[in-house]
C-alpha cells in the first residue's frame, strides 16, 4: 500500500511539473506568458507590461466611470423631457 501510495504521489508531482509556466518559474526565466511575446514579465505579474490587465490603470478608472454614466443617464432624462413636451 505505502509503495502504490509512494508512486502515486511522485506521478502526480511529475505530471503537475510539466507545464511550461512552471518550469519557466522553477528555473527563474521571467517571460511574458501571452503567446508569441518574448518580452520581460514586469512585477507581480506573469506578464510584460504590454499585456498585463493590471498595468498602467489609473488608480481612479471606476470614479470616471461613474461620472461618463451619470452624464449620459442625465443627457438621456434631458432627452425625455424634451420629447415629451412635444
Amino acid at each position: 500500500m505505502r509503495k502504490l501510495l509512494f508512486i502515486s504521489f511522485t506521478l502526480l508531482l511529475l505530471t503537475s511539473f510539466t507545464s511550461c509556466a512552471v518550469i519557466n518559474a522553477l528555473l527563474g526565466y521571467e517571460e511574458c506568458y501571452y503567446t508569441g511575446c518574448t518580452n520581460a514579465c514586469v512585477d507581480n505579474c506573469n506578464y510584460c507590461s504590454t499585456h498585463c490587465y493590471r498595468y498602467n490603470v489609473p488608480e481612479d478608472l471606476n470614479k470616471k466611470i461613474n461620472q461618463s454614466i451619470d452624464r449620459q443617464l442625465e443627457q438621456y432624462r434631458n432627452d425625455q423631457k424634451r420629447s415629451g413636451k412635444k
